[in-house]
Parts: C-alpha cells; structure tokens; sequence
C-alpha cells in the first residue's frame, strides 16, 4: 500500500476463482505501477492538501485453495503362475514438488489485512444512502372561519287558491256525456252500468264516446251513405245530447252522412236534468232547470251542407260566456249570477223530417268551450277528441 494517502476504509467488492493466467496478470500490473509518479500528481493537483481528495485503490487478495488429488487407481490382481511376461513399465515421472501450505481464509486474512492497515474492513458494497428529504412547503394559513350561511327563507304556505279545485277547464273537440234516450230508459250517460248493451245499430248514444268510438269510415264530401254507427232519426226528428257539469260553449260541430237537414239547434240551461250528487248549501238536490234557452242558436228552414260534411256552428261572445271571468266563489251548484245566462247542460238538435227521402244521419257531435268549477280538471285534458271511460 502507498504509504502517505491515509488510507480509511477497506472494502472486499467480488470474490472469484483465479487461474494461473489470471494471476500472472495481476503480479504483472502490480509491477508496472510507478507509485513515485502517482504520489508526485496527487501532490501537484492538490498543492499538498488531500484533505478533500479520495484516491480508490483495487487490492487483488490471493488466496490458495488445496484441492484434492484423484484417488490411486487399485492394486493389480495376482497373476497366474503360467501367464507371460508383461512387458517393461515405463520410467517413472520425477516427483512433484511439494504443495504450498493452504491459505487461511478469506475473512482472516481480510481481517489481517485491515488490522495491520489500521482502516475498517467491509465485505460488499453499502447502498447509497438516500438523498436528504425535500424541505416541507411551509403549511398554508388556515382559512379565514366564513361567515354563518344565512339561514334558509321558511316555506311559504300553499296558497289557498292551490287547494281548491279548479274555477273552469277548456276543451276542444270534446263529444257529449249522456243523452235522454226514451221514456223506459229516459237519460243514459257514458259510464252508465251497461251503455253498450244501450247503443244499438242508429241510436243516439252512437253520439256520445264511452271507451271507444267506431268510426264510419273516411269522409268524403258529397259522398251520402248510411252508417249504423250513427244516429239516425227514423222514430223522432230531435235528439237531446247531456252535460254533467255545466258548460259554456265557443263551437257545435255537427258531422251529417246521409241528407243533412239540422234546422234547429237549442241550448238547454243548467242543470238541464237530476245530476247525482249535485246538492245545494243545505244538502238538498238541486232541481234541473225546464225549457231552453231561447232564442236557438240555429234557427233555419233549409240546411244546404253537403253529405259527409261537418257543420260548424259558432256562438257569439253573448252566449259563448267563454270570456267572462269565473268568481272564485261558485260552484256547481251555486253558478254566480254573471255566468248563469251562458251555462249550458246540454243542446237540442231538431232535424228536417225527409218525407219521401231516406233519413238524415248524424255520425258525430262535439263541443268546444269550457266546464265551470269542474270536479276534476285533468278529466279535460289530454287528447283533442276526447275519449271517455
């Protein structure tokens, strides 16, 4: 070892099996080194201070190992008395030159070594220690304590009006409730227990839905044909269609299929018969209202519309009444007196009676308007024509 380079720490870093050749190479690369020449740079390129200089140093450590000779092959067997003469064995090689003595082992002769150096002996290579750890960001400042959230406004009450029922309910297209059929089964209304054993072939009730309604067929203007899907008038040349809540009316829409003769046409007043459930402020029934209300809304000699045609017949705002604002204290039973003149409970159709000529046909009769202090509004919504049941 260099004298002079203060050596600290010594340190095994691979142990292998070493040949000859192997240690030939290292005798020869141990010789070549010229420790003159490398004491006299490391004293120039330090000025003499090799306080911050570390010089690496690799020390081969040999070690001889004693490995065991092949066993001696056996005696030759004994030869028979008669057998020939072997030939001459061949001179035997000079003896071989007696074995080093084994070396102590690695780990003592480390220990040797390190002791008489006065350094620390170390087998293997530490890790790296671990880079020193990142300064911690300085902790954020704690957020200012916001301000109580203010508290949530009460829930208003529900309005009064939301609870009662509704004042009124538009329509369009909408067809009657009920009809006054004969005097054995005077007044038969959509859910009437048993309405379509009611509707026969040409009856009224044909004018009135229940859950369904079967068409006569595509419309053609001028095209005049019977269909028993209507109603015909063949015993009585009117037909009185019902409202079970009173209605005001904007448009009648009449559909005539076969020699159109509606001459007449009457409003009836609320409630025009007995409406079940309908009682005044003291429980008592409320009584229907006999008559009409005069004059007719139609009132002609001749009907002119073609076979297959609609007729359409429009209030005035007089009596249409639509316009008019709806007191929110009223009822069914109790129609204020500003809307009275134009609440309806049903229409009277009076036909031309066709002599010598096949009867008219009716196929179908809607309304357009609006029910008064309904008992169920959504009973008005939804489709165009409105299908009962």
């Amino acid at each position: 070892m260099m004298p002079g380079t203060a050596t600290t720490r010594m340190i095994q870093g691979q142990q292998y099996a070493a040949g000859p050749e192997e240690v030939a190479r290292m005798q020869a690369a141990s010789a070549n080194i010229d420790y003159a020449e490398a004491s006299r740079r490391i004293m120039q390129a330090t000025g003499g201070d090799v306080s911050d200089w570390e010089l690496i140093i690799d020390v081969a450590v040999i070690q001889i190992i004693e490995v065991p000779l092949p066993p001696s092959p056996p005696p030759s067997p004994p030869r028979p008395f008669d057998a020939p003469a072997l030939s001459p064995l061949p001179p035997s090689p000079p003896p071989r030159p007696p074995r080093p003595p084994p070396s102590p082992p690695i780990g003592n002769i480390l220990a040797e070594l390190a002791s008489e150096l006065n350094v620390t002996a170390q087998v293997g290579f530490n890790p790296p220690s671990p880079p020193p750890p990142s300064p911690l960001p300085p902790s954020p400042k704690p957020p200012s304590p916001k301000p109580p959230s203010p508290k949530p406004p009460s829930p208003k009450p529900p309005s009064p009006a939301s609870t009662k029922p509704a004042r009124f309910a538009k329509f369009k297209g909408l067809y009657g409730m009920g009809v006054y059929l004969n005097k054995s089964q005077p007044i038969v209304w959509y859910d009437t227990k048993g309405f379509r054993q009611l509707r026969t072939p040409r009856s009224s009730l044909n004018l009135v839905y229940w859950t369904q309604k079967y068409e006569c067929g595509t419309l053609t203007p001028g095209n005049c044909f019977q269909c028993p899907r209507a109603w015909a008038a063949e015993t009585s040349q009117n037909v009185t269609i019902l409202f079970r809540e009173p209605w005001q009316l904007d448009a009648i829409h009449i559909a005539q299929l076969q020699n159109p003769g509606v001459l007449v046409i009457e409003l009836l007043p609320w409630p025009a018969v007995s409406i079940d459930g309908l009682v005044d402020k003291n429980g008592k029934p409320v009584a229907p209202v006999p008559g009409t209300l005069p004059p007719p809304i139609r009132n002609v000699t001749v009907d002119a519309s073609l076979c297959s045609t609609t007729l359409d017949v429009k209030l005035t705002p007089a009596r249409a009444g639509t316009s008019l604002p709806v007191p929110p204290k009223g009822s069914q039973a109790s129609i204020p007196a500003s809307l009275k003149k134009t609440a309806y409970g049903g229409i009277n159709i009076i036909v031309k009676a066709q002599a010598n000529k096949p009867n008219t046909f009716i196929d179908i009769v809607t309304f357009d308007g609006r029910a008064l202090y309904p008992k169920d509004a959504n009973f008005y919504r939804g489709n165009e024509v409105r299908m009962y049941g």
